[in-house]
């Protein structure tokens, strides 16, 4: 089975396609092209998803994409595991101002959860940090990372220390 799989760029003001990428990555034989799950997210910087890249049995592994949003090109790949279900994804990500640190929140659906500090133009991560199992969102304010986790709020400095901590009242629905 022949299927045509490829990254779009489109321009936000018009819909018009500007580019067309092909997924990056080497295709061995498991599958017939690398593929992605989960969510899209951005720094404003670039643009993150989580690919599965095939391999022969047991080297099939997961790994966080960034791509240029102006060409389509992939900067760089982070190992994230190994393809087991749930698959690690990346679910959250925000740039801290003035540096060139990206903050991204990896995990699963089931826990497993971890804010990642890391350089956004190499991919190389400076600080990694165990959150709670539950759903995290991530921002950046003056050069805080700020990570809210159902009743918890937390800041953090992007080398990864954490500044403060703070329980936020949650309204039942």
């Amino acid at each position: 089975d022949d299927l045509d799989r490829s990254l779009q760029g489109v321009d936000l003001a018009t819909g018009e396609q500007l580019w067309e990428a092909p997924y990056p990555g080497e295709v061995v034989d498991v599958l017939e092209s690398p593929y992605l799950v989960g969510a899209t997210v951005t720094d404003g910087e670039n643009v993150y998803r989580t690919m599965i890249r095939p391999g022969r049995a047991g080297d099939a592994r997961v790994e966080i994409v960034a791509i240029d949003p102006g060409t389509g090109d992939a900067q760089w790949g982070m190992p994230v595991g190994d393809v087991v279900v749930p698959t690690t994804q990346v679910q959250g990500a925000a740039a801290v101002d003035g540096t060139d640190t990206t903050a991204l929140v990896v995990g699963t659906i089931a826990g497993g959860r971890r804010l990642v500090l890391l350089d956004r133009t190499t991919g190389e991560i400076s600080a990694e940090v165990r959150l709670s199992d539950r759903p995290a969102d991530v921002a950046t304010l003056d050069g805080t990372v700020i990570v809210l986790s159902d009743d918890e709020l937390r800041g953090y400095s992007p080398d990864g220390d954490e500044l403060w901590a703070q329980t936020v009242p949650v309204r039942e629905m």
